[in-house]
């Protein structure tokens, strides 16, 4: 009897220890000086998300990939899940063709210079290559490996536009410019022919603009403000910005107007011939806080093409909020349209 008894009393005491580790295991452990606290005034607010759904389980690991045979891979790479995924993605083969052509036409640019880079190397910078395009603008780079494959394409006359560039997943889950190009369907990339340059007028110069729409006037040409009904180009501001509250939203209106002229907003940096016409004369906008949150700016960047009075074209970069800053491209000679600088 005795010896049932001791055998019982070992079984519940092994019983109430395991019943004991389960339940320490699964207890909310205390917060370390590492991790946010949320009731603590000095924390962060938490995203409206963060509560929703089930919290994540502080146990749980990422499952370790499989090392093919014959994978040699470093041992700091081999403990960490998401290095040794790297790694492995890494060692994907990449054979990429591409084309340049010119964008107007289409014609295949030759000599052109391919700039690639692979990221196929984890905690180092990617292997890069540089290629050169043939008589039918043609390059390619194969038995080379990597997650992705960026390139880059210039030639001396040209201009690089957004599609001079591209970038090509070969790895899973890797993203891509397009559909991973093959020898009969190379990818296509673009550059802009150079125009005949001029040689143009630069003027760099920024000022204050009273809130009260007191008229600002300037003389492009001249590059500076003069007094009032003098200038080509005026800007008036209205706004009731409170330096007490410097941070609180506050609402603007602008109006920017060409005296005798116009002005037309410039969309693409590389075009460089101002419109013959449909110039306006003024531009204007009202910036409200209060009626549209969504669409409200403190400041903006704007771009014209400029008529002036006296028949000269030019191409302006304007920053407006409390005061301003011009980059004026001018042609002297009345008439001509071309705002292509010589040294582009």
């Amino acid at each position: 009897m005795n010896r049932k008894r001791i055998i019982l009393t070992l079984l519940g005491i092994l019983l109430i220890l395991g019943l004991y580790l389960m339940l320490g295991r699964n207890a909310v452990t205390p917060s370390t000086k590492n991790e946010v606290n949320p009731q603590s005034p000095s924390s962060p607010a938490l995203p409206a998300q963060a509560s929703q759904g089930p919290p994540p389980n502080p146990n749980y690991r990422p499952a370790m990939p499989t090392i093919p045979p014959g994978v040699v891979v470093p041992p700091e790479v081999a403990r960490n899940p998401t290095a040794l995924t790297f790694f492995l993605d890494a060692m994907t083969p990449i054979s990429f063709y591409g084309k340049v052509v010119d964008e107007k036409d289409g014609t295949p640019i030759a000599a052109a210079t391919a700039k690639l880079w692979t990221a196929d190397k984890i905690f180092q910078d990617p292997t890069n290559y540089t290629k050169t395009t043939d008589a039918k603008g043609l390059f390619s780079l194969t038995m080379v490996h990597g997650l992705a494959v960026g390139i880059a394409v210039s030639k001396e006359g040209y201009y690089q536009i957004p599609k001079s560039y591209g970038n090509y997943g070969y790895a899973p889950g890797q993203p891509s410019s397009g559909p991973r190009p093959t020898r009969e369907n190379p990818a296509i990339f673009m550059l802009r022919k150079k125009g005949v340059g001029v040689h143009l007028l630069v003027k760099s110069f920024n000022g204050h603009l009273p809130a009260n729409g007191t008229p600002v006037d300037v003389d492009l040409e001249a590059g500076k403000v003069v007094p009032s009904n003098t200038g080509d180009f005026r800007m008036e501001l209205w706004s009731n910005y409170n330096s007490q509250e410097p941070n609180n939203p506050y609402d603007w209106k602008y109006q920017i107007s060409v005296p005798g002229g116009g002005l037309i907003t410039r969309t693409d940096d590389l075009d460089f011939m101002a419109p013959s016409d449909d110039y306006q004369t003024t531009d204007e906008a009202t910036y409200s806080y209060t009626a549209d949150p969504s669409n409200y700016l403190r400041d903006l960047d704007k771009k014209y093409f400029v008529k002036l009075a006296d028949g000269k074209y030019a191409s302006i970069t304007i920053s407006m909020g409390r005061s301003f800053n011009i980059l004026a491209y001018i042609n002297p000679t009345p008439g001509d349209r071309n705002l292509e600088p010589a040294s582009k």
